[in-house]
């Protein structure tokens, strides 16, 4: 959990409790609704994180699945169950690399 000397941007598809809890440790919270899987999303929270002028860390904890009782049951799981989880789970800690080099002030392993 963050210090006191500390800000953390939070993202979330709904209202969480993440905020809240770095608040009360002491810390500013900011929180931003999006979807990883989105490009548009990403920026969004990176340009939140921006006003801090630099970002120290980028933690991803978002994943998605869906629960298919048979494993041998092939068409339990649809070609639009197969690309939104493979976009959140795959496609979006990749996509998270652009906006979030932007919002690393140029560190020495980014090109921005």
């Amino acid at each position: 959990m963050p210090g006191p000397s500390s800000s953390t941007i939070s993202k979330s598809r709904k209202e969480g409790a993440t905020a809240k809890a770095v608040e009360a440790a002491g810390a500013e919270a900011k929180l931003v609704q999006g979807d990883v899987s989105e490009d548009a999303d990403c920026r969004k929270i990176a340009a939140t994180a921006a006003v801090y002028g630099k970002l120290d860390a980028l933690v991803n904890n978002a994943g998605t699945t869906k629960h298919v009782p048979k494993h041998a049951d092939l068409d339990g799981l649809s070609k639009e169950d197969f690309l939104r989880i493979f976009a959140t789970n795959t496609v979006a800690p990749f996509r998270w690399f652009g906006p979030a080099a932007v919002c690393s002030r140029r560190p020495a392993w980014a090109a921005c």
